[in-house]
Order: structure tokens, then sequence, then C-alpha cells
């Protein structure tokens, strides 16, 4: 996963220091990594990055430019967001790429102020 966040453009600190940090947020709350894989390739990924008792917050999305048109970063945005919604959160997301927008919203994610959430009936 670091490598393909490294890749598409995140801004990140040592791979000591993002494993410990990631490891710590999986494990001590409701944060959760999904990937994609092919050819044992991790080729997508998204993750639960904040929670809150009502709301959680999507992020760390990306796809191996190889990969992209194929619909795995929306397919990795909408099982989180399927799976935050069932458990009485909402899901949202910011983004500042043009392409990401067109993506989450495809996802079903629609503006709520400043930010996207997921629309439930979508």
């Amino acid at each position: 996963v670091y490598s393909l966040l490294k890749a598409s453009g995140f801004n990140l600190p040592s791979y000591e220091e993002f494993y410990m940090s990631w490891f710590y947020r999986n494990k001590n709350s409701d944060a959760e990594t999904v990937i994609i894989k092919e050819n044992d390739k991790i080729v997508s990924t998204a993750s639960i990055i904040i929670t809150s008792q009502s709301s959680a917050v999507i992020g760390a999305v990306a796809t191996d430019e190889a990969f992209r048109g194929k619909g795995y970063a929306r397919d990795c945005v909408v099982y989180l967001g399927n799976k935050l919604i069932k458990n009485g959160k909402t899901p949202c997301i910011s983004y500042d790429n043009p392409v990401a927008g067109r993506v989450y919203k495809k996802a079903g994610f629609i503006y709520k102020g400043d930010i996207l959430v997921l629309n439930a009936n979508h």
C-alpha cells in the first residue's frame, strides 16, 4: 500500500513511520484499509482514516496508473462506504483532484457543504 500511495503522489513519511501509524490506527480504531490485487500486485486501495460516532472519512484512495479506468477506486470507496452505512455512520470524502471527484460522484457521493457524503439510497 505504501509504494502505491507514494507513486500516486501522496506526501508520506518514511516507510517505518507510515507502517507504525497505519498499524496502530487499524488496530485501535474503526479504521480499515481495503485493497484490490491483480496477479498478486496491489493495484488499488482506500482507507477509513478518521472516525467518529456518527461519521467517518474515507481517504488514501489510489490506483496504479496502469490499472486506472477499471472502476477499482470506485469499488474500494463503495465497499468501505456501504460498510460504514451498515454500521450507522455517514461516509465522507474530500478531494482536490477533479478526476477523483468524478469517481466519487459516480460511486454515489453527494455534496453536503464542502465535503461529499455517500448517498445511502445510491
